[in-house]
């Protein structure tokens, strides 16, 4: 696993896409290369890759102290890669918020999911220290 410190919004839309697609990611599919690069470039982000044998296989977003993307390209699921990426995301979020980079959440590292989310997901969260703070209701377009 490795910080993309470079900014490459490419990167960043490759993943949402291959990622999202099963999980009803739409919110940024309308996206221009430029809005994708200026996105990756924000401070506050930073993009997280996990690799299988050296191939790319998931990646997470860490906004802050927010976990505002997370997922595994589905060919490599089921190989361990998620629960490595949201630990060690999960650990640079703490380390995020004792720093005080990020206050927004308080003294907390959140993210969010939903029902379209992997079977597995809330699990994952759940052995990681998360815990269910709200539940919603949200009225999304059918695509």
């Amino acid at each position: 696993m490795a910080r993309a410190t470079v900014p490459v919004g490419a990167i960043n839309a490759f993943f949402y896409s291959e990622i999202g697609r099963q999980h009803h990611w739409v919110d940024r599919l309308s996206w221009s290369a430029a809005q994708w690069q200026s996105y990756a470039e924000r401070p506050a982000l930073e993009t997280w890759i996990v690799y299988l044998q050296g191939t790319p296989g998931g990646y997470a977003e860490l906004d802050g102290s927010h976990v505002s993307m997370f997922g595994i390209l589905p060919a490599l699921q089921g190989h361990g890669l998620g629960g490595h990426l949201l630990t060690e995301v999960t650990r640079r979020g703490w380390e995020r918020v004792h720093a005080g980079a990020s206050r927004v959440n308080g003294a907390m590292v959140t993210l969010d999911t939903c029902e379209l989310d992997s079977p597995h997901a809330l699990a994952n969260y759940r052995a990681r220290g998360y815990e269910v703070l709200r539940e919603a209701i949200e009225r999304r377009a059918r695509f």
